[in-house]
């Protein structure tokens, strides 16, 4: 079964990527993060947090999660984006309740692999297998 073709809702605006299985996502500011892919030797490596992070500077103790706008400012993608971005990515670096509950509802990084600082939890992938 192909992609249906973008539909509209109420207000006439299209939903992009529209999902084969007949359901429809659309763009909800509340739910959407930033992501921000790199092009490394070793392959994709991505960046991505919860929206209300952007700019934050998280430490406990010793430990210092910057989440700096260089870093992680690339496009508000909605969590079916992030995790069609992720799945492509040899890397990752996910920081924020809503990104971290996003690759674990997607089994993509282990639950004991969550870390915190600050509060915030954050989690890593990094494909080791060429």
């Amino acid at each position: 079964m192909g992609l249906e073709k973008p539909k509209h809702n109420n207000n006439n605006i299209a939903i992009k990527n529209a999902r084969p299985r007949g359901v429809i996502f659309m763009k909800n500011d509340s739910l959407l993060l930033y992501a921000k892919a790199y092009e490394t030797p070793q392959g994709t490596m991505v960046y991505a947090c919860d929206r209300e992070l952007l700019g934050k500077r998280i430490s406990e103790g010793d430990l210092v999660l910057d989440v700096n706008e260089e870093m992680y400012r690339g496009d508000l993608v909605t969590p079916n984006e992030l995790v069609d971005i992720l799945m492509r990515a040899s890397s990752f670096l996910v920081v924020g309740k809503k990104a971290v509950k996003i690759v674990l509802e997607n089994s993509l990084v282990h639950p004991a692999s969550v870390l915190k600082i600050g509060g915030v939890p954050y989690a890593m992938f990094v494909n080791t297998i060429k």
